[in-house]
């Protein structure tokens, strides 16, 4: 994930304004009780509770007693399930809390090689989502074997997604349905995210040290010049100028409006 920035309340809040931005947020309650409102939506808060807000969508939050949050804010973060808001509580060892706590940490020494392991964080953040999303679902379990197939397979250029899909006993039609409702986009385009975000992480990690064939290699592309198709089409620049891109780090602030009165500076 390409994390934009990583932030915690800075006192209690009673309300918040109605605001949009270009950025996926994903917002973890940490303390009060109340009502928030996204796009056409109204839905009930309390501690723990974790809402994902697609970009450019209109949300405020109101709480009579006060409330305090984690947010972080993701330019790439993908659809868990259908499109739309998602909402989520934290599991009982406040996993995602943890996280975005590490992140936040991470996010504060403003450096590039720690904005890269925020990064990988944001990754981890969507993995857990999207486990507890998988879970309320009660996945089929040859949906589930077809996952771990792709996880274990992302270095290997021989993987066919389309004989392990027709080896689960679906048909391929049936089966791609399927796996859209579930994880929110086609089998093909899962496992191509998959592998484009391995190669982020080792970008990441390596910079120029690595060539970019080693990399393509490295998350299961024989030839490098259609991995650097492909990262293109998914992230909108090629690996070369993704690593050039990790280098700087963007200082800018994350504005949630045009004007917002009276907040802390930074706080949101």
């Amino acid at each position: 994930m390409d994390v934009a920035g990583v932030g915690r309340s800075k006192r209690v809040y009673h309300s918040f304004p109605e605001h949009e931005h270009g950025y996926w947020e994903i917002m973890l309650n940490l303390s009060g009780c109340g009502r928030m409102v996204i796009g056409d939506g109204q839905y009930s808060f309390k501690p723990g509770d974790i809402f994902v807000i697609p970009p450019m969508t209109l949300h405020y939050k109101q709480s009579d007693g006060g409330f305090t949050d984690l947010c972080m804010f993701i330019n790439n973060f993908r659809n868990i399930g259908q499109p739309g808001v998602k909402c989520f509580c934290d599991d009982t060892s406040g996993s995602v809390r943890r996280v975005m706590e590490l992140a936040l940490e991470f996010w504060d020494r403003d450096q590039v090689r720690h904005i890269s392991a925020v990064n990988v964080m944001g990754d981890l953040i969507y993995q857990i989502l999207a486990c507890f999303y998988n879970q309320d679902q009660k996945q089929d379990l040859r949906l589930e074997t077809v996952l771990e197939q792709m996880h274990v397979n992302l270095a290997n250029p021989g993987f066919s997604l389309t004989e392990t899909v027709a080896a689960c006993g679906y048909s391929q039609s049936y089966f791609r349905k399927l796996f859209k409702q579930s994880m929110g986009e086609s089998p093909l385009s899962y496992f191509n995210h998959l592998r484009i975000n391995h190669a982020k992480s080792l970008l990441q990690q390596y910079g120029t040290s690595r060539m970019i064939k080693d990399v393509a290699a490295a998350c299961g592309f024989s030839d490098p010049l259609y991995f650097c198709r492909v990262f293109k089409k998914y992230e909108k620049i090629s690996p070369t100028e993704y690593v050039q891109k990790l280098m700087v780090v963007d200082e800018q602030p994350i504005y949630m409006g045009q004007t917002l009165d009276g907040l802390d500076a930074g706080a949101r």
